[in-house]
């Protein structure tokens, strides 16, 4: 893209200011939707008890941390 064909939100017409506007908080909304949902199925599958060793260093590869062998992992998922 080139620099020069940018126009900023202050020399745009008002509607076209609160369409880009809109657009932005929509696809922000839809983002955090996408981020609680994974990070609820990820508390999920957390708290699964692994089946068998080869679980555990599975789940310790994708940088989960102490794996409890009864059931459930330690690990948090951040707040974004």
């Amino acid at each position: 893209m080139n620099d020069e064909n940018l126009i900023p939100l202050t020399k745009r017409q008002l509607r076209e200011h609160k369409e880009i506007a809109s657009n932005g908080g929509k696809n922000s909304v839809r983002k955090r939707k996408e981020y609680k949902s994974m990070k609820s199925a990820f508390k999920e599958l957390l708290s699964m008890k692994p089946k068998n060793g080869k679980d555990i260093e599975k789940i310790k590869e994708y940088g989960v941390q102490n794996t409890n062998p009864n059931g459930g992992c330690d690990f948090n998922v951040g707040d974004g």
